[in-house]
């Protein structure tokens, strides 16, 4: 079934999809700002899991880890953040990678 996911505060331009199917994480940037979000969504049923999380830049990139329990989100600063996905809450400090 087609399950509509809203964005009210950005724009989602990275989409992923976990390895088995039960979860979707969504981000992008901000119009109009140089910040970002990121949202995990239960993929069935089309609700939020967790928070919505801030970043300091748009958000470029996400990929589940082959089991699906997290997943990792980079932003145009070379930032990574490392989530949990039951519960879409961060996992220690963002990572500073320098890469762009």
């Amino acid at each position: 079934p087609d399950v509509e996911l809203p964005h009210p505060s950005f724009s989602p331009t990275v989409v992923a999809f976990s390895p088995d199917g039960q979860w979707l994480a969504s981000a992008g940037g901000v119009p109009g700002r140089e910040e970002g979000r990121s949202r995990i969504w239960d993929a069935a049923t089309g609700k939020a899991v967790g928070p919505e999380l801030y970043h300091a830049r748009a958000v470029t990139a996400l990929a589940f880890r082959p089991d699906g329990k997290f997943y990792a989100i980079a932003d145009s600063a070379g930032t990574a953040t490392i989530c949990e996905t039951a519960t879409g809450s961060r996992i220690g400090n963002a990572i500073e990678t320098g890469e762009r």
